[in-house]
């Protein structure tokens, strides 16, 4: 590159000389050229391909699922069109623009394309010392919002050093383009490693990004003082002030001697904000043919100065279509410096033409004025959300110090609406108000059609009054219309081309130029150790492309953390240590909320306060409880409240505190906020304001409420119009007449996820659009309407029964029944709590420590899997269930309990599961059986299963020879099979249709009971023979002789404890025992109950076996089984587990 005043980079038409075709300065070092006769450079300059990059970008599976976000989000909208209509109800980013989604109904853009945006500006490297240098980076947009705007996946593209600005930008693009253009042509091959194929994808730049003056380089448009200097190139001509070279956008024709323009005043709206591609084509003709004599003549009427270097490539949006506004310096620099130079009379302007004490709009022209009016803005510091991370300084003291432009936005946009009440004339300050309403709307991440239509008009609107009230068509005022007011006549026509405007702001690259900047170390040569960081940059961002988990962006809470679902955390950290009585308006305010929500309210309600709350937007919500012990510090306490939750509209409040229903004794674990809320907003002046002043008044303690934490939406902040003295000291409690800070979002580097813009569409179609669209998907729900439709009426007959049925249960004879049902609730409850008390504590850290160990728990856990024919279906007789068709869903097996409910294939299983475990209750309690496994079990113990099963759910027993119930079993205990396929005694084989109870009569017949004893089964017959006479021991010795009703499973098992069983005609009734019967032990039972591996590990721990071994209800015998807790014994407490 030129190494004199960085010209012109040797390439493309330069890379053959050895001069610098501006300033003649030589290419090569001098000394190196005249001492070792080498060409070497003088000087460098640094471009770092995209293709490796993007080759990086596939490599992993996490990074290559991420760059399909593009494809998705099109399919997504392709398939929400309803007919031939392609509309997006909400714009949030560049793929819901029409030029994208034209580009792709032609076929210029495919799924496997790369999109990238090229963004480019200079940099000065030090303030004070002339140090420019020019960066460009590549953003992916295959990336999501929330993704492509991070430091780790935004990549250098080129740097050019200074100190001068270079000439011909051109040149220095020319080696990254050239790139470019040979991918397109040749295509790149990647490895897709979450396809785990090898794929040809090709790069296009959608969109090319940079400030005004930068902007003129890329596009080889004319700058923003040209005559027709609008860099969308619409046909809105600009005027020509006599005596300059510049043009300015003024609508309004200048009264008097004017005569630079014969055209006459524009309207805006007789014109149409994009711009034509065949008129640029057509004036690029004519500038292309121009001779030396006429160029300039050209250039001013065509308002092109030259051919854009992008126009040699493939671009899907064409030029000048790829060259999109900068919303950044705008909003942040542009406009604020316009009216404040207007408010405080800085104006250039024509002394002797124009007074500066006639400007009734120069509000701060008074050096006092403007001096307390800096310090106003340093008392609201205090009350600014700590998410405002750079707060505005004084702006009498620092605006002209560097002030950053995040300062600028909140200074400008949301303290000076409210701070020029009572100073701007009322209708300079409505035309204000205008202005911050329609940029507040076109900054937002997310943007609806209603929204940019209310832009449209407004804006329009806005510069008309502008003109009228400041310069009031006189010609030396003409200058107070700058460029970028006409630029805001754009905004709404180009969110509706190209999506949001913060999409393809510069804050990207003014973020990734400070972090660079940041980084370096070499003062000495700044500009290398720059490169040298850029290129460092781009290799850590393809490491983490192709190894994720080197960085991992996701926040590390701190330990205590509760997360409450939708991204709501509540912090461990403050927490108070002991719960404290709260104020009688604060017990007010939780009695409303608990009795709206059936819960108890106690007398006196202790809450033990919590501090901090994460919102899902990142906003931390803090309390009065703990801002008030440091006065001075910044305000984060201060709330808006989902519109539903106390109205029809948003609320705002100040939380006192956080507290969770459990620490106050409820079972509900919700976590709620104690919010002393603001009176309602003055609808008129947020009316007036076009909605940016929502002022509302504030007195703590004035109206109390308790909100759910998932009902707060964000922080805000709630300043007075009356801020208190910096030296006040002690919480403040009062705040008067307030106006809400709300966070505005300007900034587009940080995006949520975006959603599904599907579901806005199916919300907003009627009937007719569902039922003709060519959607399938759309068509099915044209359907469900209709059955859901016909569905209604048997709904509300069910609703008037059930109504009628609580009338009646109004009845006197009926509230006297349900009192006794309650009483013998209660008395149950008691008698529940009173064994539970009962060496609970003393066994419970023995029995957590134990949990883990446990075998027999995780053995009753029924998997859900779907039913198919298994391969041995002749030996086990399965048979097809019989099949229900249902209008909607597929088909499903449907089976019936004993009351005639009928379940579907999931519910069945549950229910079976509970049957199941309950016949398990009853056969073990009738053979003394083990059943910590099948094969331990003999044929007694599995009859008694299959009839405790059967006798649950009659279903079963109509199946042959108990295949289903055999099933149930099989599927839980498989290896039973082996042991046992069929029950049908051998006196009535002939009724057995799987001939197994026929083989077995023959065996016996030819075969007598001693040899089928010493034959292939004969240990499975000597094992019955020993347990049946086992048992018949124990009901000797008469070991269990303690329950007074029958045994059934208890706890949510999902098995009414309430039914009846017949195991209660097994049991011996010797002696009759006054114990609480295991039915009403639900809390008791469902503590963890544990069965060790080894026998020598059985230890009898469980409090109700302790409890009933005390009473002296049970008999234990010592050789049977081993160690105490073996036999039956160990089998019971396993059965009151069950």
């Amino acid at each position: 590159m030129c190494p004199n005043k960085s010209c012109v980079a040797f390439t493309g038409p330069f890379k053959d000389l050895d001069e610098c075709p501006i300033c003649g300065a030589s290419r090569w070092d001098q000394v190196k050229l005249d001492k070792k006769k080498k060409k070497v450079a003088a000087k460098t300059f640094c471009t770092i391909p995209i293709g490796s990059q993007i080759q990086a970008a596939f490599s992993s599976p996490e990074s290559a699922e991420a760059m399909k976000y593009r494809s998705e989000r099109t399919r997504q909208i392709v398939e929400s069109a309803i007919g031939e209509r392609l509309e997006i109800p909400i714009f949030e980013d560049f793929v819901d623009g029409s030029e994208y989604l034209s580009a792709y109904q032609r076929g210029d853009v495919k799924d496997d394309d790369v999109m990238l945006m090229l963004s480019l500006d200079g940099a000065q490297l030090y303030e004070h010392k002339m140090s420019d240098c020019w960066i460009y980076i590549w953003v992916i947009l295959e990336l999501s919002p929330d993704r492509r705007y991070k430091k780790h996946h935004v990549l250098p593209g080129g740097f050019i050093p200074g100190p001068h600005k270079p000439k011909n930008i051109d040149s220095f693009l020319f080696p990254g383009l050239y790139h470019i253009a040979a991918l397109q042509r040749e295509g790149l091959k990647v490895y897709d490693a979450h396809l785990d194929i090898v794929k040809t994808v090709k790069p296009y730049i959608a969109l090319a990004t940079a400030d005004a003056p930068g902007m003129a380089y890329l596009s080889g448009l004319v700058g923003h003082m040209g005559a027709n200097g609008c860099r969308n190139y619409c046909d809105v001509p600009s005027r020509h002030r006599n005596r300059s070279n510049h043009y300015y956008p003024n609508n309004q024709r200048p009264e008097g001697n004017y005569n630079a323009d014969p055209h006459p005043d524009v309207d805006l709206n007789k014109h149409s904000p994009y711009f034509s591609q065949e008129r640029y084509d057509n004036n690029l003709t004519v500038l292309t043919g121009s001779r030396p004599s006429n160029y300039e003549d050209n250039r001013r009427n065509t308002g092109i100065s030259k051919q854009s270097i992008f126009s040699g490539l493939k671009n899907p949006f064409g030029v000048p279509g790829m060259f999109p506004l900068d919303l950044m310096h705008v909003v942040a620099l542009n406009i604020p410096a316009l009216f404040l130079g207007l408010f405080k009379a800085d104006m250039a302007h024509d002394s002797a033409l124009d007074d500066k004490s006639t400007w009734d709009w120069a509000v701060f022209s008074d050096a006092e004025t403007w001096k307390a009016h800096g310090q106003k803005v340093t008392d609201l510091l205090r009350f600014l959300p700590s998410y405002y991370d750079r707060p505005p300084r004084n702006p009498a003291e620092k605006l002209t110090s560097g002030y950053k432009a995040a300062e600028f936005l909140v200074y400008f946009y949301g303290l000076l609406p409210a701070l020029l009440i009572n100073l701007l004339p009322q209708h300079y300050l409505f035309n204000f108000y205008k202005l911050v309403a329609l940029l507040r709307i076109i900054s937002k991440r997310s943007i609806t059609r209603e929204e940019l239509e209310f832009v449209k008009k407004i804006v329009v609107v806005f510069l008309d009054e502008f003109e009228t009230l400041y310069i009031q068509r006189r010609e030396y005022r003409m200058h107070f219309a700058r460029r970028c007011l006409h630029t805001l006549w754009h905004l709404a026509s180009e969110t509706a081309r190209l999506g949001p405007a913060g999409i393809y702001a510069q804050w990207v690259l003014e973020r990734t130029i400070g972090i660079l900047k940041g980084e370096t170390r070499l003062h000495s040569n700044i500009y290398s150790n720059l490169m040298e960081r850029g290129v460092a940059r781009g290799a850590t961002n393809s490491l983490i492309f192709t190894y994720p988990n080197l960085f991992s962006p996701t926040a590390h809470h701190p330990q205590g953390t509760i997360h409450l679902g939708d991204g709501y955390l509540l912090l461990k950290r403050p927490t108070a240590k002991v719960a404290e009585p709260i104020t009688p308006v604060e017990q007010e305010a939780y009695a409303h909320y608990a009795r709206h929500r059936s819960l108890e309210v106690p007398h006196a309600a202790q809450i033990m306060r919590r501090g901090r709350l994460l919102l899902p937007n990142g906003h931390f919500v803090r309390t009065a409880w703990k801002e008030d012990d440091r006065p001075n510090g910044r305000t984060s306490r201060m709330i808006k409240i989902k519109s539903g939750t106390l109205g029809p509209s948003s609320s705002f409040g100040e939380v006192l505190y956080f507290f969770r229903l459990s620490d106050i004794g409820n079972q509900a674990t919700t976590v709620c906020a104690m919010v002393s809320l603001c009176d309602p907003v003055e609808h008129d002046i947020l009316t007036a304001s076009y909605g940016v002043l929502s002022v509302c008044n504030f007195t703590r303690y004035k109206d109390v409420r308790v909100v759910e934490a998932h009902h707060i939406e964000s922080v805000i902040g709630l300043l007075p119009f009356n801020p208190p003295p910096p030296g006040n000291i002690g919480p403040i409690t009062e705040l008067g007449t307030c106006f809400v800070l709300e966070d505005m979002n300007f900034n587009a580097t940080e995006f949520k996820d975006t959603k599904d813009i599907r579901y806005k569409i199916i919300q907003e179609a009627n009937e007719a659009d569902l039922k003709t669209t060519k959607n399938p998907t759309y068509a099915k729900l044209y359907e469900k309407a209709k059955e859901m439709k016909s569905q209604l009426s048997e709904l509300e007959k069910q609703l008037k029964e059930a109504r009628s049925l609580a009338h009646e249960a109004s009845h006197e004879r009926c509230q006297e029944s349900i009192g006794q049902l309650k009483g013998q609730l209660k008395e149950a409850r008691s008698n529940v709590k009173m064994l539970s008390d009962i060496g609970t504590d003393k066994f419970l850290e023995k029995l957590n420590l134990l949990v883990e160990k446990n075998p027999f728990i995780t053995r009753l856990k029924h998997p859900t899997k779907v039913e198919e024919e298994p391969k041995n279906a002749d030996k086990i007789f399965w048979k097809e269930p019989e099949t229900k068709s249902h209008p909607i869903f597929k088909d499903y097996s449907y089976f019936m309990d004993k009351n005639g409910t009928t379940f579907p294939k999931v519910p069945y299983r549950e229910a079976m599961l509970a049957s199941a475990r309950g016949a398990l209750t009853d056969a073990a309690i009738k053979t003394g059986s083990h059943f910590s496994t099948w094969r331990a079990n003999g044929r007694e113990f599995k009859e008694h299963f299959i009839a405790s099963l059967e006798e649950a759910h009659p279903t079963l027993a109509q199946a042959q020879c108990h295949w289903k119930a055999i099933q149930v079993a099989y599927d839980h205990y498989p290896t039973w099979l082996k042991g046992f396929k069929c029950r049908v005694p051998i006196d009535q084989a002939s009724q057995c249709s799987c001939g197994t109870a026929a083989s077995r009569k023959r065996k016996v017949e030819e075969v007598g009971e001693p040899e089928l004893l010493s034959g292939p089964g004969g240990s499975a017959l000597k094992k019955v023979k020993t347990e049946a006479s086992t048992f018949s021991k124990i009901q000797q010795k008469q070991i269990v002789n303690i329950f007074d009703t029958p045994v059934v499973t208890a706890g949510d098992n999902g098995v009414n404890p309430s039914a009846p069983s017949d195991s209660s005609r097994h049991l011996p009734q010797q002696r009759t025992s006054s114990l609480i019967p295991i039915l009403l032990l639900p809390n008791l039972l469902t503590q963890p109950l544990i069965r060790p591996r080894h026998s020598s590990q059985r230890i009898l721990m469980h409090p109700l076996v302790q409890f009933l071994d005390h009473q002296g209800a049970l008999q234990v015998d010592g050789t049977h089984g081993g160690d105490a807790g073996e036999g039956f014994l160990g089998d019971l407490v396993l059965v009151c587990q069950a």
